[in-house]
Protein backbone atom coordinates (compact mmCIF):
# COMPACT_ATOMS: atom_id res chain seq x y z
CA UNK A 1 0.00 0.00 0.00
CA UNK A 2 1.22 3.53 -0.63
CA UNK A 3 -0.09 6.06 1.85
CA UNK A 4 0.96 9.63 1.17
CA UNK A 5 -0.13 12.93 2.64
CA UNK A 6 2.35 15.34 1.11
CA UNK A 7 3.81 16.07 -2.26
CA UNK A 8 6.63 13.56 -2.86
CA UNK A 9 9.45 12.79 -5.26
CA UNK A 10 10.56 9.25 -6.10
CA UNK A 11 13.70 7.88 -7.75
CA UNK A 12 13.95 4.55 -9.53
CA UNK A 13 17.02 2.84 -11.07
CA UNK A 14 20.09 4.94 -11.84
CA UNK A 15 19.23 4.64 -15.53
CA UNK A 16 15.95 6.49 -15.22
CA UNK A 17 14.33 9.12 -13.08
CA UNK A 18 10.59 9.03 -12.58
CA UNK A 19 8.54 11.81 -11.03
CA UNK A 20 5.60 10.13 -9.34
CA UNK A 21 2.52 12.33 -9.59
CA UNK A 22 0.83 12.44 -6.19
CA UNK A 23 -2.42 14.04 -5.13
CA UNK A 24 -1.70 16.61 -2.43
CA UNK A 25 -3.16 15.65 0.96
CA UNK A 26 -4.63 12.42 -0.37
CA UNK A 27 -4.22 8.73 0.36
CA UNK A 28 -3.64 6.06 -2.30
CA UNK A 29 -6.17 3.38 -1.32
CA UNK A 30 -4.77 0.49 -3.38
CA UNK A 31 -1.42 -0.89 -4.43
CA UNK A 32 0.48 1.55 -6.59
CA UNK A 33 -0.02 0.85 -10.30
CA UNK A 34 2.82 -0.14 -12.59
CA UNK A 35 3.32 0.99 -16.17
CA UNK A 36 6.03 -0.75 -18.19
CA UNK A 37 9.15 -2.39 -16.77
CA UNK A 38 11.26 -1.42 -13.75
CA UNK A 39 10.50 0.18 -10.43
CA UNK A 40 7.92 2.68 -11.48
CA UNK A 41 5.77 4.13 -8.70
CA UNK A 42 2.61 6.17 -9.07
CA UNK A 43 -0.63 7.24 -7.38
CA UNK A 44 -4.16 6.00 -7.74
CA UNK A 45 -6.71 4.84 -8.52
CA UNK A 46 -8.77 8.02 -8.93
CA UNK A 47 -12.47 7.76 -9.75
CA UNK A 48 -13.74 10.98 -11.34
CA UNK A 49 -17.40 11.79 -11.81
CA UNK A 50 -19.44 14.97 -12.08
CA UNK A 51 -22.78 13.20 -11.76
CA UNK A 52 -24.74 12.60 -8.57
CA UNK A 53 -25.60 9.11 -9.82
CA UNK A 54 -22.87 6.77 -11.08
CA UNK A 55 -22.92 6.22 -14.83
CA UNK A 56 -22.69 2.43 -14.37
CA UNK A 57 -23.75 0.24 -11.46
CA UNK A 58 -20.22 -1.13 -11.03
CA UNK A 59 -19.15 2.35 -9.88
CA UNK A 60 -21.66 2.33 -7.00
CA UNK A 61 -20.02 2.65 -3.60
CA UNK A 62 -16.60 3.66 -4.92
CA UNK A 63 -15.05 6.73 -3.27
CA UNK A 64 -14.97 9.64 -5.70
CA UNK A 65 -12.25 12.21 -6.12
CA UNK A 66 -14.48 14.89 -7.58
CA UNK A 67 -15.37 15.90 -11.11
CA UNK A 68 -11.73 16.61 -12.11
CA UNK A 69 -8.23 15.73 -11.05
CA UNK A 70 -5.65 18.30 -9.98
CA UNK A 71 -2.33 16.76 -9.03
CA UNK A 72 0.59 18.66 -7.56
CA UNK A 73 4.08 17.29 -7.98
CA UNK A 74 7.67 18.42 -7.63
CA UNK A 75 9.60 18.71 -10.88
CA UNK A 76 12.23 20.56 -12.84
CA UNK A 77 11.90 22.82 -15.84
CA UNK A 78 12.16 20.71 -18.98
CA UNK A 79 14.27 21.92 -21.89
CA UNK A 80 13.24 18.90 -23.99
CA UNK A 81 10.06 16.91 -24.49
CA UNK A 82 9.11 14.46 -21.77
CA UNK A 83 6.35 11.84 -21.62
CA UNK A 84 3.37 11.46 -19.34
CA UNK A 85 1.89 7.97 -18.99
CA UNK A 86 -1.31 7.00 -17.21
CA UNK A 87 -3.79 4.14 -17.04
CA UNK A 88 -7.32 5.10 -17.99
CA UNK A 89 -10.58 3.14 -17.77
CA UNK A 90 -14.13 3.73 -18.98
CA UNK A 91 -13.43 6.94 -20.90
CA UNK A 92 -16.38 7.87 -23.10
CA UNK A 93 -16.38 11.67 -23.24
CA UNK A 94 -13.80 14.39 -23.81
CA UNK A 95 -11.26 14.98 -21.00
CA UNK A 96 -8.47 17.53 -21.40
CA UNK A 97 -5.05 16.84 -19.90
CA UNK A 98 -3.10 19.96 -18.91
CA UNK A 99 0.24 20.73 -17.30
CA UNK A 100 0.42 24.05 -15.46
CA UNK A 101 -2.69 25.18 -17.33
CA UNK A 102 -1.32 24.20 -20.75
CA UNK A 103 -3.40 21.54 -22.53
CA UNK A 104 -1.12 18.78 -23.82
CA UNK A 105 -3.81 16.40 -25.11
CA UNK A 106 -6.94 14.54 -24.13
CA UNK A 107 -7.71 11.13 -22.71
CA UNK A 108 -8.37 8.54 -25.37
CA UNK A 109 -12.10 8.16 -25.97
CA UNK A 110 -11.87 4.46 -25.31
CA UNK A 111 -13.87 2.51 -22.73
CA UNK A 112 -11.42 -0.39 -22.89
CA UNK A 113 -8.65 -0.11 -20.27
CA UNK A 114 -5.73 1.71 -21.91
CA UNK A 115 -2.25 3.01 -21.11
CA UNK A 116 -2.33 6.54 -22.52
CA UNK A 117 0.75 8.58 -23.38
CA UNK A 118 1.16 12.34 -23.77
CA UNK A 119 4.05 14.45 -25.00
CA UNK A 120 4.97 17.12 -22.44
CA UNK A 121 6.39 19.97 -24.59
CA UNK A 122 9.62 21.78 -23.74
CA UNK A 123 8.99 24.52 -21.18
CA UNK A 124 5.73 23.01 -19.90
CA UNK A 125 7.34 22.06 -16.56
CA UNK A 126 8.96 24.40 -14.06
CA UNK A 127 11.24 24.07 -11.07
CA UNK A 128 9.35 23.25 -7.89
CA UNK A 129 5.58 22.79 -7.78
CA UNK A 130 3.82 21.70 -10.96
CA UNK A 131 0.14 21.05 -11.56
CA UNK A 132 -1.29 18.26 -13.69
CA UNK A 133 -5.01 18.60 -14.39
CA UNK A 134 -7.48 16.21 -16.02
CA UNK A 135 -10.84 17.89 -16.53
CA UNK A 136 -14.04 17.08 -18.42
CA UNK A 137 -14.87 19.20 -21.44
CA UNK A 138 -18.54 18.31 -21.77
CA UNK A 139 -21.31 16.20 -20.22
CA UNK A 140 -20.54 14.11 -17.11
CA UNK A 141 -18.55 10.93 -17.63
CA UNK A 142 -17.30 8.45 -15.04
CA UNK A 143 -13.64 7.54 -15.50
CA UNK A 144 -10.88 5.88 -13.50
CA UNK A 145 -7.18 6.76 -13.69
CA UNK A 146 -4.09 5.31 -12.07
CA UNK A 147 -0.39 4.80 -12.67
CA UNK A 148 0.43 8.39 -13.57
CA UNK A 149 4.11 8.67 -14.45
CA UNK A 150 6.42 11.25 -15.96
CA UNK A 151 9.20 9.78 -18.10
CA UNK A 152 12.04 12.29 -18.67
CA UNK A 153 12.55 11.01 -22.25
CA UNK A 154 10.64 12.21 -25.33
CA UNK A 155 7.69 10.07 -26.33
CA UNK A 156 9.43 8.38 -29.25
CA UNK A 157 12.13 7.06 -26.90
CA UNK A 158 9.79 6.34 -23.98
CA UNK A 159 7.67 4.04 -26.15
CA UNK A 160 10.49 2.59 -28.23
CA UNK A 161 12.35 0.34 -25.79
CA UNK A 162 11.91 -2.85 -27.82
CA UNK A 163 10.88 -3.95 -31.31
CA UNK A 164 8.25 -6.55 -32.13
CA UNK A 165 7.84 -7.83 -35.67
CA UNK A 166 4.50 -9.57 -36.24
CA UNK A 167 3.43 -11.62 -39.25
CA UNK A 168 -0.15 -12.81 -39.57
CA UNK A 169 -0.95 -15.68 -41.94
CA UNK A 170 -4.10 -17.58 -42.81
CA UNK A 171 -4.42 -21.37 -42.77
CA UNK A 172 -2.88 -21.54 -46.25
CA UNK A 173 0.25 -19.70 -45.16
CA UNK A 174 -0.61 -16.42 -46.92
CA UNK A 175 0.00 -13.13 -45.14
CA UNK A 176 -3.36 -11.39 -44.84
CA UNK A 177 -4.69 -8.03 -43.63
CA UNK A 178 -5.33 -8.29 -39.91
CA UNK A 179 -5.91 -6.57 -36.62
CA UNK A 180 -3.15 -6.99 -34.04
CA UNK A 181 -4.05 -6.29 -30.41
CA UNK A 182 -1.43 -6.03 -27.66
CA UNK A 183 -2.15 -5.76 -23.92
CA UNK A 184 0.22 -5.59 -20.99
CA UNK A 185 0.30 -7.95 -18.04
CA UNK A 186 -2.67 -6.15 -16.47
CA UNK A 187 -4.81 -6.36 -19.60
CA UNK A 188 -4.43 -2.69 -20.58
CA UNK A 189 -3.99 -1.72 -24.22
CA UNK A 190 -0.29 -0.96 -24.51
CA UNK A 191 1.41 2.09 -26.05
CA UNK A 192 2.59 1.27 -29.59
CA UNK A 193 4.36 3.02 -32.42
CA UNK A 194 4.82 2.04 -36.06
CA UNK A 195 5.50 3.58 -39.43
CA UNK A 196 2.94 3.91 -42.19
CA UNK A 197 1.16 2.11 -43.71
CA UNK A 198 0.55 0.22 -40.44
CA UNK A 199 -2.38 1.89 -38.65
CA UNK A 200 -1.69 2.29 -34.93
CA UNK A 201 -3.70 3.27 -31.89
CA UNK A 202 -3.01 2.34 -28.25
CA UNK A 203 -2.84 -1.44 -28.13
CA UNK A 204 -4.02 -1.93 -31.72
CA UNK A 205 -2.29 -2.13 -35.10
CA UNK A 206 -3.93 -2.84 -38.45
CA UNK A 207 -1.76 -4.19 -41.23
CA UNK A 208 -2.73 -4.31 -44.89
CA UNK A 209 -0.05 -6.87 -45.69
CA UNK A 210 -0.06 -9.17 -42.66
CA UNK A 211 3.26 -7.70 -41.50
CA UNK A 212 3.87 -5.03 -38.86
CA UNK A 213 6.98 -3.82 -37.09
CA UNK A 214 6.01 -2.25 -33.79
CA UNK A 215 7.81 -0.31 -31.07
CA UNK A 216 6.87 -0.99 -27.45
CA UNK A 217 8.05 -0.39 -23.92
CA UNK A 218 9.84 -3.30 -22.29
CA UNK A 219 7.58 -5.62 -20.32
CA UNK A 220 5.24 -8.61 -20.45
CA UNK A 221 2.55 -8.67 -23.14
CA UNK A 222 -0.11 -10.77 -24.78
CA UNK A 223 -0.33 -10.42 -28.56
CA UNK A 224 -3.53 -11.30 -30.42
CA UNK A 225 -4.20 -11.44 -34.15
CA UNK A 226 -7.60 -11.66 -35.83
CA UNK A 227 -9.47 -10.68 -38.95
CA UNK A 228 -13.02 -9.99 -37.91
CA UNK A 229 -15.97 -12.23 -37.23
CA UNK A 230 -15.19 -15.04 -39.66
CA UNK A 231 -11.73 -15.91 -38.29
CA UNK A 232 -10.33 -17.37 -35.13
CA UNK A 233 -7.92 -15.43 -32.92
CA UNK A 234 -4.25 -16.37 -32.54
CA UNK A 235 -2.54 -15.54 -29.25
CA UNK A 236 1.00 -15.44 -27.91
CA UNK A 237 2.45 -14.26 -24.63
CA UNK A 238 5.95 -12.83 -24.46
CA UNK A 239 8.27 -10.63 -22.46
CA UNK A 240 10.35 -7.94 -24.16
CA UNK A 241 13.60 -6.79 -22.59
CA UNK A 242 14.95 -3.33 -23.16
CA UNK A 243 16.69 -3.18 -26.54
CA UNK A 244 15.30 -6.55 -27.65
CA UNK A 245 14.02 -7.36 -31.15
CA UNK A 246 11.50 -10.20 -31.35
CA UNK A 247 9.62 -11.78 -34.26
CA UNK A 248 6.24 -13.47 -33.89
CA UNK A 249 4.34 -15.53 -36.46
CA UNK A 250 0.62 -15.96 -35.84
CA UNK A 251 -1.76 -18.12 -37.87
CA UNK A 252 -5.48 -17.38 -38.00
CA UNK A 253 -7.97 -19.84 -39.44
CA UNK A 254 -11.35 -19.28 -40.99
CA UNK A 255 -13.91 -20.60 -38.51
CA UNK A 256 -17.23 -19.39 -39.97
CA UNK A 257 -18.27 -20.61 -43.41
CA UNK A 258 -19.81 -17.67 -45.26
CA UNK A 259 -19.60 -19.13 -48.77
CA UNK A 260 -22.06 -17.31 -51.01
CA UNK A 261 -22.43 -14.47 -48.50
CA UNK A 262 -20.71 -11.11 -48.66
CA UNK A 263 -19.78 -9.28 -45.45
CA UNK A 264 -21.13 -5.74 -45.70
CA UNK A 265 -20.92 -2.70 -43.45
CA UNK A 266 -23.68 -0.27 -44.45
CA UNK A 267 -22.58 2.58 -42.16
CA UNK A 268 -18.95 3.75 -42.34
CA UNK A 269 -17.27 7.12 -41.73
CA UNK A 270 -13.86 8.80 -41.84
CA UNK A 271 -12.48 11.88 -40.15
CA UNK A 272 -11.22 12.97 -43.56
CA UNK A 273 -14.73 13.33 -45.01
CA UNK A 274 -17.09 13.54 -42.01
CA UNK A 275 -14.91 15.79 -39.88
CA UNK A 276 -14.96 13.86 -36.62
CA UNK A 277 -13.69 10.59 -35.22
CA UNK A 278 -10.03 9.73 -35.78
CA UNK A 279 -9.83 7.42 -38.83
CA UNK A 280 -8.40 9.00 -41.98
CA UNK A 281 -9.68 7.69 -45.28
CA UNK A 282 -6.50 5.64 -45.83
CA UNK A 283 -6.73 4.22 -42.31
CA UNK A 284 -10.36 3.34 -42.95
CA UNK A 285 -9.46 1.39 -46.08
CA UNK A 286 -6.88 -0.65 -44.17
CA UNK A 287 -9.21 -1.29 -41.21
CA UNK A 288 -11.96 -2.49 -43.56
CA UNK A 289 -9.54 -5.01 -45.06
CA UNK A 290 -8.25 -5.96 -41.62
CA UNK A 291 -11.77 -6.76 -40.36
CA UNK A 292 -12.75 -8.81 -43.41
CA UNK A 293 -15.43 -6.47 -44.75
CA UNK A 294 -16.02 -7.25 -48.43
CA UNK A 295 -18.64 -4.64 -49.34
CA UNK A 296 -18.12 -1.21 -47.79
CA UNK A 297 -20.80 1.48 -48.05
CA UNK A 298 -19.32 4.97 -47.74
CA UNK A 299 -21.80 6.99 -45.67
CA UNK A 300 -20.13 10.29 -44.86
CA UNK A 301 -22.33 13.02 -43.42
CA UNK A 302 -24.20 14.88 -46.20
CA UNK A 303 -21.44 14.09 -48.67
CA UNK A 304 -21.46 11.60 -51.54
CA UNK A 305 -18.32 9.49 -51.25
CA UNK A 306 -16.59 6.27 -52.22
CA UNK A 307 -13.55 4.46 -50.82
CA UNK A 308 -12.50 2.90 -54.14
CA UNK A 309 -9.68 5.35 -54.89
CA UNK A 310 -8.22 5.35 -51.38
CA UNK A 311 -8.39 1.54 -51.25
CA UNK A 312 -6.25 1.46 -54.38
CA UNK A 313 -3.75 3.91 -52.88
CA UNK A 314 -3.57 1.81 -49.71
CA UNK A 315 -3.08 -1.39 -51.72
CA UNK A 316 -6.19 -3.14 -50.38
CA UNK A 317 -8.44 -2.83 -53.45
CA UNK A 318 -8.54 -6.61 -53.87
CA UNK A 319 -10.03 -7.17 -50.41
CA UNK A 320 -13.28 -5.19 -50.65
CA UNK A 321 -15.59 -3.41 -53.06
CA UNK A 322 -16.65 0.14 -52.24
CA UNK A 323 -20.21 1.34 -52.86
CA UNK A 324 -20.74 5.11 -53.09
CA UNK A 325 -23.29 6.39 -50.60
CA UNK A 326 -24.17 9.15 -48.16
CA UNK A 327 -25.61 9.63 -44.69
CA UNK A 328 -28.26 12.33 -44.97
CA UNK A 329 -28.25 13.93 -41.53
CA UNK A 330 -31.49 15.76 -40.80
CA UNK A 331 -33.12 17.05 -37.62
CA UNK A 332 -35.74 14.29 -37.90
CA UNK A 333 -33.51 11.29 -38.44
CA UNK A 334 -30.34 10.09 -40.12
CA UNK A 335 -30.70 8.12 -43.35
CA UNK A 336 -28.12 6.15 -45.29
CA UNK A 337 -28.67 6.09 -49.04
CA UNK A 338 -26.79 4.02 -51.62
CA UNK A 339 -25.72 3.58 -54.33
CA UNK A 340 -25.50 7.24 -55.32
CA UNK A 341 -23.72 9.16 -58.05
CA UNK A 342 -20.66 10.96 -56.77
CA UNK A 343 -21.53 13.99 -58.90
CA UNK A 344 -25.25 13.96 -58.09
CA UNK A 345 -26.91 16.89 -56.34
CA UNK A 346 -26.69 16.73 -52.53
CA UNK A 347 -29.64 15.12 -50.73
CA UNK A 348 -30.57 17.14 -47.66
CA UNK A 349 -34.12 15.99 -46.85
CA UNK A 350 -35.96 12.69 -46.90
CA UNK A 351 -38.07 13.66 -49.95
CA UNK A 352 -34.86 14.48 -51.83
CA UNK A 353 -33.56 10.98 -51.02
CA UNK A 354 -36.70 9.26 -52.23
CA UNK A 355 -36.58 11.20 -55.46
CA UNK A 356 -33.36 9.40 -56.49
CA UNK A 357 -34.11 6.38 -58.72
CA UNK A 358 -33.12 2.93 -57.40
CA UNK A 359 -31.58 4.24 -54.19
CA UNK A 360 -31.77 2.03 -51.07
CA UNK A 361 -32.61 3.96 -47.88
CA UNK A 362 -31.88 2.90 -44.29
CA UNK A 363 -33.18 4.64 -41.17
CA UNK A 364 -30.17 4.71 -38.84
CA UNK A 365 -30.16 4.15 -35.05
CA UNK A 366 -33.94 4.70 -34.79
CA UNK A 367 -33.97 4.77 -30.97
CA UNK A 368 -31.14 7.29 -30.52
CA UNK A 369 -31.66 10.97 -29.74
CA UNK A 370 -30.08 13.45 -32.14
CA UNK A 371 -31.00 17.14 -32.30
CA UNK A 372 -33.60 16.43 -29.61
CA UNK A 373 -35.44 13.92 -31.82
CA UNK A 374 -35.88 10.14 -31.41
CA UNK A 375 -37.33 8.64 -34.62
CA UNK A 376 -39.06 5.67 -32.98
CA UNK A 377 -40.11 7.38 -29.75
CA UNK A 378 -43.88 6.91 -29.24
CA UNK A 379 -44.88 10.41 -30.43
CA UNK A 380 -42.88 9.98 -33.66
CA UNK A 381 -43.28 6.31 -34.54
CA UNK A 382 -46.42 6.60 -36.68
CA UNK A 383 -45.00 9.38 -38.82
CA UNK A 384 -41.64 7.65 -39.25
CA UNK A 385 -43.34 4.34 -40.07
CA UNK A 386 -45.08 6.03 -42.97
CA UNK A 387 -41.94 7.43 -44.56
CA UNK A 388 -41.30 4.32 -46.60
CA UNK A 389 -37.68 3.50 -45.79
CA UNK A 390 -36.28 0.28 -47.22
CA UNK A 391 -34.52 -0.85 -44.03
CA UNK A 392 -33.75 0.05 -40.44
CA UNK A 393 -30.65 -0.56 -38.36
CA UNK A 394 -31.54 -3.33 -35.96
CA UNK A 395 -28.02 -3.47 -34.57
CA UNK A 396 -25.59 -0.55 -34.69
CA UNK A 397 -22.43 -1.53 -32.79
CA UNK A 398 -21.29 2.09 -32.61
CA UNK A 399 -24.65 3.08 -31.09
CA UNK A 400 -25.73 -0.10 -29.33
CA UNK A 401 -28.90 -0.19 -27.26
CA UNK A 402 -29.07 -1.33 -23.62
CA UNK A 403 -31.56 -4.03 -24.62
CA UNK A 404 -31.27 -5.71 -28.00
CA UNK A 405 -35.03 -6.37 -28.13
CA UNK A 406 -35.97 -2.68 -28.15
CA UNK A 407 -35.48 -1.94 -31.85
CA UNK A 408 -36.54 -5.47 -32.80
CA UNK A 409 -39.97 -4.85 -31.25
CA UNK A 410 -40.28 -1.66 -33.29
CA UNK A 411 -39.35 -3.64 -36.38
CA UNK A 412 -41.93 -6.33 -35.65
CA UNK A 413 -44.55 -3.59 -35.33
CA UNK A 414 -43.66 -2.45 -38.87
CA UNK A 415 -43.70 -6.01 -40.22
CA UNK A 416 -47.08 -6.67 -38.59
CA UNK A 417 -48.50 -3.88 -40.74
CA UNK A 418 -47.25 -5.68 -43.83
CA UNK A 419 -44.34 -3.30 -44.39
CA UNK A 420 -41.50 -5.12 -46.14
CA UNK A 421 -38.74 -3.32 -44.28
CA UNK A 422 -35.40 -5.12 -44.04
CA UNK A 423 -33.26 -5.20 -40.92
CA UNK A 424 -29.53 -4.53 -41.19
CA UNK A 425 -26.45 -4.47 -38.97
CA UNK A 426 -23.73 -1.82 -39.19
CA UNK A 427 -20.85 -0.35 -37.20
CA UNK A 428 -21.31 3.43 -37.65
CA UNK A 429 -17.56 3.56 -37.04
CA UNK A 430 -15.77 6.91 -37.18
CA UNK A 431 -12.63 5.61 -35.48
CA UNK A 432 -9.82 3.11 -35.79
CA UNK A 433 -10.50 1.42 -32.47
CA UNK A 434 -13.08 3.19 -30.31
CA UNK A 435 -15.77 1.48 -32.38
CA UNK A 436 -14.56 -1.37 -34.56
CA UNK A 437 -15.54 -1.12 -38.21
CA UNK A 438 -17.59 -4.12 -39.30
CA UNK A 439 -18.22 -5.27 -35.73
CA UNK A 440 -21.93 -5.27 -36.51
CA UNK A 441 -22.43 -6.16 -40.16
CA UNK A 442 -24.90 -7.42 -42.74
CA UNK A 443 -24.42 -10.60 -44.75
CA UNK A 444 -25.76 -10.41 -48.28
CA UNK A 445 -26.24 -13.44 -50.59
CA UNK A 446 -23.91 -12.79 -53.51
CA UNK A 447 -20.92 -14.44 -55.21
CA UNK A 448 -17.94 -13.75 -52.94
CA UNK A 449 -14.96 -15.41 -54.64
CA UNK A 450 -13.43 -12.04 -55.59
CA UNK A 451 -14.05 -9.47 -52.81
CA UNK A 452 -12.51 -6.69 -54.88
CA UNK A 453 -15.07 -7.17 -57.65
CA UNK A 454 -18.37 -7.85 -55.89
CA UNK A 455 -21.37 -7.63 -58.22
CA UNK A 456 -23.00 -4.59 -56.63
CA UNK A 457 -26.23 -4.99 -58.60
CA UNK A 458 -26.56 -8.58 -57.32
CA UNK A 459 -25.86 -7.46 -53.76
CA UNK A 460 -28.44 -4.68 -54.07
CA UNK A 461 -30.99 -7.26 -55.22
CA UNK A 462 -30.40 -9.13 -51.97
CA UNK A 463 -30.93 -5.94 -49.97
CA UNK A 464 -34.11 -4.99 -51.81
CA UNK A 465 -35.57 -8.49 -51.43
CA UNK A 466 -34.71 -8.59 -47.74
CA UNK A 467 -32.53 -11.72 -48.10
CA UNK A 468 -29.87 -10.48 -45.70
CA UNK A 469 -28.66 -11.45 -42.22
CA UNK A 470 -27.81 -9.24 -39.24
CA UNK A 471 -24.62 -10.14 -37.40
CA UNK A 472 -22.90 -8.95 -34.23
CA UNK A 473 -20.74 -11.92 -33.29
CA UNK A 474 -23.24 -14.53 -34.54
CA UNK A 475 -24.64 -15.52 -37.94
CA UNK A 476 -28.23 -16.79 -37.74
CA UNK A 477 -29.95 -18.28 -40.76
CA UNK A 478 -33.52 -19.49 -41.18
CA UNK A 479 -34.97 -21.98 -43.67
CA UNK A 480 -38.72 -22.65 -43.86
CA UNK A 481 -40.57 -25.50 -45.58
CA UNK A 482 -44.36 -25.48 -45.73
CA UNK A 483 -45.93 -28.85 -44.86
CA UNK A 484 -49.69 -28.60 -45.33
CA UNK A 485 -51.11 -26.35 -42.62
CA UNK A 486 -47.76 -26.39 -40.81
CA UNK A 487 -44.25 -25.15 -41.46
CA UNK A 488 -40.91 -26.69 -40.60
CA UNK A 489 -38.45 -24.01 -39.53
CA UNK A 490 -34.73 -24.75 -39.28
CA UNK A 491 -32.49 -22.28 -37.47
CA UNK A 492 -28.71 -22.46 -37.97
CA UNK A 493 -26.44 -20.36 -35.75
CA UNK A 494 -22.73 -20.06 -36.40
CA UNK A 495 -19.88 -18.11 -34.87
CA UNK A 496 -16.13 -18.22 -34.26
CA UNK A 497 -14.61 -20.00 -31.27
CA UNK A 498 -14.40 -16.72 -29.34
CA UNK A 499 -18.18 -16.02 -29.32
CA UNK A 500 -20.96 -18.23 -28.01
CA UNK A 501 -24.75 -18.56 -28.12
CA UNK A 502 -27.04 -19.33 -25.20
CA UNK A 503 -30.49 -18.38 -26.52
CA UNK A 504 -32.42 -18.93 -29.75
CA UNK A 505 -35.95 -17.86 -30.56
CA UNK A 506 -38.37 -18.16 -33.45
CA UNK A 507 -40.75 -15.23 -33.90
CA UNK A 508 -43.99 -15.69 -35.82
CA UNK A 509 -45.87 -12.51 -36.62
CA UNK A 510 -43.91 -10.69 -33.93
CA UNK A 511 -44.50 -13.26 -31.16
CA UNK A 512 -42.06 -15.81 -29.77
CA UNK A 513 -43.46 -19.24 -30.70
CA UNK A 514 -40.37 -21.32 -29.86
CA UNK A 515 -37.37 -20.52 -27.72
CA UNK A 516 -34.55 -22.35 -26.02
CA UNK A 517 -32.00 -21.36 -23.39
CA UNK A 518 -28.87 -23.37 -22.64
CA UNK A 519 -25.29 -23.10 -21.40
CA UNK A 520 -23.14 -20.96 -23.73
CA UNK A 521 -21.65 -22.94 -26.61
CA UNK A 522 -19.45 -22.05 -29.56
CA UNK A 523 -19.47 -23.28 -33.13
CA UNK A 524 -22.46 -24.30 -35.20
CA UNK A 525 -25.89 -24.94 -33.70
CA UNK A 526 -28.93 -26.23 -35.54
CA UNK A 527 -32.55 -26.56 -34.43
CA UNK A 528 -35.68 -27.59 -36.36
CA UNK A 529 -39.19 -26.88 -35.11
CA UNK A 530 -42.57 -27.65 -36.62
CA UNK A 531 -45.42 -25.23 -35.95
CA UNK A 532 -48.74 -24.03 -37.37
CA UNK A 533 -48.34 -21.88 -40.42
CA UNK A 534 -48.17 -18.20 -39.33
CA UNK A 535 -50.29 -15.56 -41.05
CA UNK A 536 -47.45 -13.36 -42.25
CA UNK A 537 -43.78 -14.09 -41.45
CA UNK A 538 -41.10 -15.88 -39.41
CA UNK A 539 -37.87 -14.41 -38.00
CA UNK A 540 -35.05 -16.22 -36.16
CA UNK A 541 -32.95 -14.53 -33.47
CA UNK A 542 -29.98 -15.87 -31.48
CA UNK A 543 -28.06 -14.16 -28.69
CA UNK A 544 -25.17 -14.94 -26.38
CA UNK A 545 -22.86 -13.38 -23.79
CA UNK A 546 -20.72 -10.51 -24.97
CA UNK A 547 -17.01 -10.67 -25.70
CA UNK A 548 -14.87 -9.23 -22.92
CA UNK A 549 -11.49 -9.95 -24.52
CA UNK A 550 -9.59 -6.85 -25.70
CA UNK A 551 -9.26 -8.06 -29.31
CA UNK A 552 -13.02 -7.65 -30.00
CA UNK A 553 -14.69 -6.15 -26.91
CA UNK A 554 -18.47 -6.01 -27.05
CA UNK A 555 -19.48 -2.35 -27.15
CA UNK A 556 -21.39 -0.57 -24.41
CA UNK A 557 -24.57 1.34 -25.21
CA UNK A 558 -24.05 4.71 -26.83
CA UNK A 559 -27.08 6.24 -25.11
CA UNK A 560 -27.74 3.83 -22.22
CA UNK A 561 -31.20 3.57 -20.74
CA UNK A 562 -30.04 1.45 -17.79
CA UNK A 563 -27.11 1.66 -15.38
CA UNK A 564 -26.51 -2.09 -15.50
CA UNK A 565 -25.48 -3.58 -18.83
CA UNK A 566 -24.87 -7.19 -19.81
CA UNK A 567 -22.81 -7.29 -23.02
CA UNK A 568 -24.28 -9.45 -25.78
CA UNK A 569 -23.72 -10.83 -29.23
CA UNK A 570 -26.64 -11.29 -31.58
CA UNK A 571 -27.53 -12.62 -35.00
CA UNK A 572 -30.87 -12.62 -36.77
CA UNK A 573 -32.52 -13.49 -40.05
CA UNK A 574 -34.80 -11.23 -41.99
CA UNK A 575 -38.45 -12.22 -42.34
CA UNK A 576 -39.46 -15.17 -44.42
CA UNK A 577 -42.88 -14.17 -45.67
CA UNK A 578 -45.64 -16.72 -46.02
CA UNK A 579 -47.00 -17.07 -49.55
Amino acid sequence: MCSMSTTSRWRATPLREWVAVVLLSSTCTSACARVGAGEQLAAGPFYLSASATPEWSHFAGRPRHGSRLDLTFQGRANLAEQTLLLRQEDVKGFWDVAVNGRVIGELHRQEVSTVATFAVPPGALRDGDNLLSVRPREAPDDVVMSGLLLDPRPMARAIHEADLEVRVRDQDGRQVPARITIVDDRGFLAPLAASRPVVVRPGVAYTATGHARLSLRSGAYTVYAGRGFEYGVAEQRLTLAQGEHRSVDLTIRREVDTSGLVACDTHVHTRTLSGHGDATDEERAITLAGEGIELAIATEHNRHASYAAVASRAGVQSFFTSVPGVEVTTTTGHFNAFPVGLDASPMLTFPSIRAVPDVFVILNHPRDRHSGFVPFAPPNFERMAGLGVDAIELVNSGALRSRWSEVYQDWFALLDRGAHVAGVGASDSHDVNRSIVGQARTYVPCPDADPGRIDVSEAMRGFREGRVFVSLGLLTRLAVVEVGSQVEATITVDGPSWTSVDYIALHADGRVVHEERFAPRSGKLRRTWRLPRPDRYLVAVATGPGVRAPYWPSPRPYQPTERTFSPYVIGSSNPIWMR
